[in-house]
């Protein structure tokens, strides 16, 4: 059952920028309990891995949105596990499972799948691969089949985090009614925008705070 009281706190992301600005974003989140720093492979990802831990010792977590290779992988998760990261997500391109797989065995951190958990996509076989797999109903296509999978995964052994895009309240929203039943969560969307059209579930510094309202209780703004 969906128990209110057992909500994860939300990672707040940190775009792939160089150092300088990695600075500014991770000193603006400095209320936010967990970091995520979104990499694209290369030197730049150590420079930002750099510049983080020069102004916060917050734990984080770092989404390579498919951006390594094996070799490389493996070389930068043996990094990040002595900096204090958290687990990575998404290391190798989506749809090398057995290569993930074969990381994981000599992975120091967990490693999440992100890309590979897509519709079209076996669930056991993705949880096969994985420590966690993030959930996201705007990619599945509704709560119905993010659930399926949430319950696949629990099924497997594997851990689930309830992610999003960046996207309005009315997703996070929606999003956020899982989050009890997740292990972590990544609901900084919305916060991420410059205009919210709706107001609903809020996410302050982490905190996910449901909405009291009927249905996901989301209504819309009026003008500014």
């Amino acid at each position: 059952s969906i128990d209110p009281s057992r909500l994860p706190e939300s990672s707040f992301t940190i775009s792939i920028d160089e150092p300088a600005i990695v600075r500014e974003r991770v000193a603006e989140a400095r209320n936010w309990p967990i970091l995520k720093l979104k990499m694209a492979g290369g030197d730049l990802d150590v420079r930002m891995v750099e510049a983080l831990r020069e102004e916060s010792l917050l734990p984080f977590r770092v989404d390579a949105n498919e951006a390594w290779e094996p070799e490389e992988a493996a070389e930068k998760i043996a990094r990040l596990s002595s900096v204090g990261c958290e687990l990575v997500e998404q290391p190798l391109p989506a749809g090398r499972l057995e290569e993930t797989a074969l990381l994981r065995e000599s992975s120091p951190l967990p490693l999440a799948g992100d890309e590979d958990a897509v519709p079209n996509a076996d669930p056991e076989a993705v949880c096969a691969a994985y420590d966690l797999i993030n959930v996201k109903i705007t990619r599945l296509g509704g709560l119905r089949r993010a659930i399926q999978w949430l319950h696949t995964a629990r099924s497997c052994g594997c851990g689930v985090m309830v992610g999003c895009f960046a996207e309005s309240s009315l997703g996070i929203s929606a999003s956020a009614v899982l989050a009890p039943l997740c292990d972590q969560a990544d609901l900084d969307g919305a916060a991420l925008l410059a205009s919210d059209p709706f107001s609903g579930c809020t996410v302050e510094d982490g905190v996910v705070g449901l909405s009291g309202g009927p249905g996901f209780g989301v209504q819309r703004r009026g003008p500014a």
